[in-house]
């Protein structure tokens, strides 16, 4: 926005920031937006309500999500909460992705809802606060790095990776797809612009971040290490959409939440693949004389893993990255 990148491509763009994914979702089945970016929860929900919409982008892979604990708390690990007495109480965005990691991470560890813990819908800012009465918060980046960097108000006991492997989706409208596809593959080239132009420019990428008013509260520092964290860590290939890739990562938690009654279709991996469209990332990969890699880039390529079977094998990811992917090879 900032930059202009779109108006350069002949697209006027009206720019709208929203706290968290759920929000977003709203404005998008109203029809009165076009275009949005929310995490992998939310985009599910649009699958099962039959929100037509068609994921072109993949946005911030690997999204630190913890359960971040006061630093006088007992708990050390999140095995610990079973057995709480009374249940603890995790402050936490219901329908966020947040969600999703934390459901699975007591799905592996055996804790139940009601029984061991009583999840409470928080907002990101006050979790951030570390509010008396809750054992823990889960949020995602940044607020998981303010908390224990900047204010030390708290400490991580456990983190996503091994359950789940986050994914925001920049997605369109279907009837955008249907009725302007040069303006959809305009934007498909814009995010591949914008990704690569704030790789040379990370110092002026954060500097526009905190102009604008809802990262107010952010520090330069933390935005730049979002930046090299979440733009600037992997192959910028990350952007390609792997349809069947991804989709059999959120497979199992498709599975969970219709159990739950989350959400009322049973989802598969197939249904994720019909909610994605690859071929404008494709075409936008061709013009860069990309090769669309076979597999995210942030996998080993001797990875053992399943994607649809966590927890997962080590990988990378900014807590456990040296240094950033080098690119071009």
């Amino acid at each position: 926005d900032r930059a202009g990148l779109l108006k350069a491509r002949g697209i006027d763009a009206k720019w709208t920031a929203f706290p968290s994914g759920p929000a977003i979702n709203e404005v998008l089945i109203s029809g009165r937006f076009q275009v949005g970016n929310g995490g992998n929860f939310p985009f599910t929900s649009l699958v099962d309500k039959n929100v037509p919409v068609k994921a072109i982008a993949i946005i911030s892979p690997n999204l630190l999500h913890a359960l971040v604990v006061p630093n006088d708390s007992p708990l050390k690990r999140i095995q610990d909460l079973k057995g709480s007495n009374p249940p603890a109480t995790i402050g936490i965005v219901t329908g966020s992705s947040a969600e999703f990691y934390f459901q699975m991470a007591m799905q592996v560890h055996g804790l139940q809802v009601g029984k061991d813990v009583i999840l409470k819908n928080m907002p990101p800012g006050e979790q951030m606060s570390m509010p008396k009465g809750v054992a823990g918060v889960v949020p995602w980046d940044p607020t998981p790095t303010m908390i224990v960097e900047e204010r030390k108000a708290g400490r991580i006991i456990d983190t996503i990776f091994a359950y789940n492997m986050y994914e925001g989706q920049f997605y369109v409208r279907n009837e955008m797809i249907e009725n302007a596809p040069d303006v959809v593959q305009a934007l498909s080239d814009a995010v591949a612009e914008a990704t690569l132009w704030i790789r040379r420019h990370p110092e002026k990428s954060a500097e526009m971040m905190r102009e604008d008013p809802s990262l107010k509260n952010f520090s330069q520092a933390v935005l730049l290490q979002q930046i090299q964290s979440y733009n600037n860590l992997y192959k910028p290939t990350y952007i390609y959409p792997h349809a069947e890739f991804w989709g059999r990562v959120n497979e199992p938690i498709f599975n969970w939440l219709h159990d739950q009654k989350r959400i009322s279709r049973r989802l598969t991996a197939k249904d994720f693949v019909g909610a994605v469209d690859e071929r404008f990332m494709r075409t936008t990969f061709g013009k860069l004389g990309w090769v669309v890699p076979k597999q995210p880039p942030f996998l080993p390529a001797d990875w053992k893993g399943q994607p649809d079977k966590p927890p997962y094998p080590e990988y990378l990811h900014p807590i456990n990255a040296k240094s950033p992917q080098a690119f071009p090879e």
